[in-house]
This record gives C-alpha cells, structure tokens and sequence, in this order.
C-alpha cells in the first residue's frame, strides 16, 4: 500500500472509520479498521512521445483511350496503415489501450484509419454527334444533337477496422480497454439488420455472428490469495482485428456543351452522386454484453449495425441530384 500524507487543510476531514492525524502518513499501518476501507487510489495519466507508425502501400493505375471519344480508366490502392494509437484530430493522442511497459507490444496493429483497398474507375465518353464528328456534323443539327458527353465514376473503399471489447473491465486493467474473447470462430455474416428478430433487412442477419465472443476472465480473489496461481485469461483477440462495411458508390453526369465564340463554350451540366443511392454505414456494435445476458440469449445490439456514417444523410453522402452551367474560355 503506497503511502501519502493527509493534510486536513487541502482535503477536509475524513469521515468514517478512518481517523488521520494532520500531516500523519496516510497507510495501513494508521488506519484503524482494515486498509481498504479507507484507502482510495486514482490513475495517473503520462503523456509522451513512444512508438511509431508506418503506412505502406502498391499504387497502380491504367487507363486507355478508346478512339477519339472514349477514355476508361481504373486507379487501384492496397495498403496498410499500422500504429499503437490513433491520434486525434487535432486533440492529440487518446493513448495507448494497453498500458502496461510489459504489454505495449499489443498496442501494434492496424490503424484504426486504415483503408486497406481503394479501387476508382471512370469513364469519360463524347458522344459522335455533332461538328467534327461522325454522325450529324453539319447544319441545324449538328446544332442541336451534338455536344453531349457522358461521364461515369466508381468508387470502392474497404471497410473500417474496429475491435471487440468487453462490456465491464473484467480483467484488472485499470485505464485500459479490455477485448473480447473469441470462443468459436470468427463469423462474418455482413448482414445491416438494426434489430435482432427483423427478417426484412438482410434476412435478419447482423454484421457478426455474436455468439462467437464472450468477456475474458480472471481468477477471482480470495483472502488465501490464488493458491492454485491461476493465470487470468488474457484476451485472444487484438485491436482493430476486425473490419466493418465498405463503401461502394457510382456517380454519373451528363454534360451538353454549346459553342460560343472561337474556343469559348457554354456547357450545361447534369450531376448525380451516388446515383444509386447506397447507404454509408457505420462500424457495428462492438461491446460485448455481460456473461448473465449472454447465459440469457439476450445480446441487445452486439454485432448489429445501427446507424449511418457521418457523410450519410439526406443533405451530405445520400443520392444528390445538381444542375450548373459553367462557362469555359
């Protein structure tokens, strides 16, 4: 029991079974009852620059022009981001989730920011109407058909990581989180149901099967102490171990450009974004329930996905239809 000294002054009176003199060293040795009736401790925060991160990644592009009206192309990432600790923005570091020395190694993994495929394709394609084209090039309609060009992008980004934690610190690890424990094989079921039961959206089916964690344990203490010196049972899983949905998205636009004067044009211009109106969905429910409600069959939310991403909303991210013109010279 670490010792302190107890000043009436700063703190106030002690009230209870503890009876302190001022100034008297505050351990078990003063206090009249037994020591943990009248011992409180708190954490200690340590702020300091440790550890490193990396970010590696195979970067590939291809594109081809497909005669004078045509050009695809397909830009490709894989990578991987790793780190102890994701830094906040522009609030700095949360810390470490293990943070004893003795543990720092399970802190490395990857970062919680971390995308590991990034796949854009476009195409670009004018439509052979028109002046200096193939078909109707000349007179009144020229005028009128020609100009077009259609314009399409895909975009495919992997899901984000995330970890399983326990629901209560069932381990003695003050200050830091706890991970679940995997006692069947991880499951992956990709479903985006909301609510257990509701066999309507993706068969019922949540994004994980959430039988197959449980809370990690720990030997519980007695007065004898741990004769049988029982190791508590650290958890089988790490950060960030896990990923949640990806984001597919395909915009299109039609542009009709009219000529004005020498290289000057007027081009009217009709955008869709995510034309097809695929949700952003954010990361499951990650906190594993308590050992009587998982003896219970009664798991709430875990592993169910509940709610949007933050860019998915009826002003930002959902399918936005948008008219402009834009004069080029």
């Amino acid at each position: 029991m670490p010792n302190g000294q107890y000043n009436t002054a700063i703190t106030g009176s002690i009230t209870g079974p503890c009876s302190f003199s001022i100034n008297q060293t505050i351990n078990w040795q003063n206090c009249t009852v037994t020591w943990t009736a009248c011992y409180n401790t708190g954490g200690i925060s340590l702020t300091k620059p440790l550890f490193s991160s990396s970010y590696n990644a195979l970067q590939s592009q291809l594109s081809h022009n497909a005669g004078k009206n045509a050009t695809i192309g397909v830009v490709y990432t894989y990578s991987h981001a790793i780190d102890f600790e994701d830094n906040g923005a522009g609030s700095g570091s949360g810390g470490v989730s293990w943070n004893y020395p003795a543990m720092w190694r399970l802190n490395r993994a990857t970062a919680g920011y971390d995308q590991k495929h990034n796949l854009q394709v476009y195409s670009v394609y004018s439509l052979p109407l028109g002046h200096g084209q193939k078909f109707a090039n000349q007179g009144m309609l020229a005028e009128i058909i020609g100009g077009f060009q259609l314009n399409g992008q895909f975009s495919h980004f992997s899901g984000s990581p995330f970890s399983v934690t326990t629901s209560n610190i069932s381990l003695n690890t003050p200050g830091a989180p706890t991970y679940g424990q995997l006692v069947a094989p991880y499951q992956q079921m990709s479903g985006h149901n909301r609510t257990f039961g509701n066999t309507s959206v993706s068969g019922g089916k949540p994004w994980f099967n959430p039988a197959s964690f449980a809370n990690t344990t720990e030997p519980l203490a007695t007065v004898a102490g741990n004769p049988g010196n029982v190791s508590p049972t650290l958890p089988n899983t790490n950060r960030n171990e896990f990923r949640g949905p990806g984001v597919s998205v395909f915009n299109a636009s039609l542009f009709r450009a009219i000529h004005v004067y020498h290289e000057s044009e007027f081009q009217f211009r009709f955008e869709a974004f995510n034309l097809f109106n695929h949700a952003w969905l954010n990361n499951p429910n990650t906190s594993v329930p308590t050992a009587a409600n998982i003896a219970a069959g009664t798991t709430g939310t875990f592993g169910l996905i509940t709610t949007y991403g933050p860019g998915y909303s009826v002003t930002q991210g959902a399918r936005s239809l948008q008219f402009s013109g834009r004069f080029n010279f």
